[in-house]
């Protein structure tokens, strides 16, 4: 599967998904998107007062938070919530929706699976040890590609289907999708953009670096950072 990219969740959840290479969640948010469920954005003081319920955590005390579900299966749960400072929560619960099966802190600059069950881990420990920062905004990516093209940008987005190897079919523009492909080669979260000339910007979800896309042969664009 390629890299996910863009997608129109990963506005509302930017921080999650960020560089998550977990494939049961990239997998299940490409085959059953689902919208964000409303409630309190967790912190990490939430985290720490999870944490100090060890084994007796349930899945109920995580109902009043803002996250996502992205299991693949209709009547499951894989949940993500996003966490102040570049941190995401992944809570799986048993099969029977109470007990838990996994309560991962990762930061989000990290790949799925790096992070600590804050069950059975030391939050405060994890954190000294994997800083981590919040993704930028698309307003903000946005800014920095203006302001290095001095014209005005547009944001390039796909819709889910459309990157995804398992609906080839469904691609609605192959040559924006063979663009957005060959971003994978910079491995590192991105938002595309396109100013008024028609030069391609790509910029880092992570520092905000600038690349360049080089489009002498449109059939494999190149990227080169800018200088």
């Amino acid at each position: 599967m390629k890299k996910i990219i863009s997608v129109v969740i990963i506005v509302v959840v930017c921080a999650l998904f960020v560089s998550c290479k977990d494939k049961n969640i990239e997998a299940s948010s490409i085959l059953n998107p689902s919208e964000p469920m409303n409630g309190t954005p967790m912190t990490l003081d939430d985290v720490r007062e999870l944490a100090k319920k060890g084994n007796s955590l349930l899945f109920a005390d995580f109902k009043n938070f803002k996250g996502m579900n992205v299991s693949s299966h209709s009547n499951g749960y894989l949940m993500v919530y996003g966490v102040e400072e570049g941190y995401r929560l992944i809570v799986e619960p048993e099969s029977d929706n109470k007990q838990i099966q996994r309560s991962n802190l990762e930061s989000i600059w990290e790949s799925g699976g790096s992070g600590i069950d804050i069950r059975y881990s030391d939050v405060d420990e994890f954190i000294r040890n994997h800083p981590s920062h919040a993704a930028l905004t698309i307003d903000k990516m946005s800014a920095i590609a203006q302001a290095h093209s001095n014209r005005e940008v547009t944001l390039i987005e796909l819709d889910w289907w459309e990157y995804a190897d398992e609906f080839p079919n469904h691609c609605k523009d192959p040559a924006k999708q063979a663009l957005r492909e060959s971003l994978d080669a910079i491995d590192e979260p991105l938002e595309l953009f396109m100013d008024t000339d028609g030069l391609f910007i790509a910029v880092s979800r992570k520092n905000g670096a600038v690349y360049i896309c080089d489009t002498e042969t449109n059939e494999n664009p190149t990227w080169k950072p800018y200088q």
